[in-house]
């Protein structure tokens, strides 16, 4: 049975053939930005103890939406995932990479208050090049939900779409 069950697979429609060669790539590069120590220094470590429960939790919802071709059969999903406690952030390779796909977007996630300053840097570096970016984590969460009166233009029940906006406007 197995053998059939190969020989089936070997053996593509052609309009499977067009599917697959007209595949796209969605890029989506996650940053777990570290802080800067007194000095202005970005804090790293050789190793870390402690890993990212919020990097490895968006890190899953998106690999499910890859398995599920959430974006489409004719999309695939390359998520790439760091904790820059621990990684260097080569934000040229990043923006290249990106660049080479279809589309793509960097998300910097788990951001407290004290990484905030550096997840603001890390974006500015990104939009400056044309790279989407998205922030979420405690610090913009809560900020967002301490402003007074959202209108309807700001979308209240997608804080982390505001603050995109908020970094496209920096300079």
């Amino acid at each position: 049975m197995a053998s059939t069950h190969a020989a089936t697979m070997n053996v593509a429609p052609a309009s499977s053939a067009i599917a697959a060669a007209a595949k796209r790539r969605f890029r989506i590069v996650l940053i777990k930005p570290s802080h800067y120590d007194a000095d202005g220094y970005v804090i790293q470590w050789w190793r870390s103890t402690i890993p990212s429960n919020s990097l490895a939790s968006v890190y899953g919802l998106l690999r499910e939406c890859a398995d599920a071709r959430t974006l489409g059969d004719d999309v695939d999903l390359d998520i790439e995932a760091m904790d820059e406690c621990n990684t260097v952030v080569d934000v040229k390779r990043i923006v290249r990479d990106i660049g080479r796909a279809d589309g793509g977007f960097v998300g910097l996630v788990g951001v407290q208050s004290n990484q905030y300053p550096r997840a603001l840097d890390l974006a500015r570096q990104f939009r400056k090049q044309g790279i989407r970016v998205a922030i979420g984590g405690f610090h913009v969460s809560g900020v967002i939900s301490m402003l007074p009166d959202l209108t309807p233009a700001q979308p209240a029940h997608y804080p982390n779409a505001a603050v995109a906006e908020l970094v496209d406007a920096l300079p």
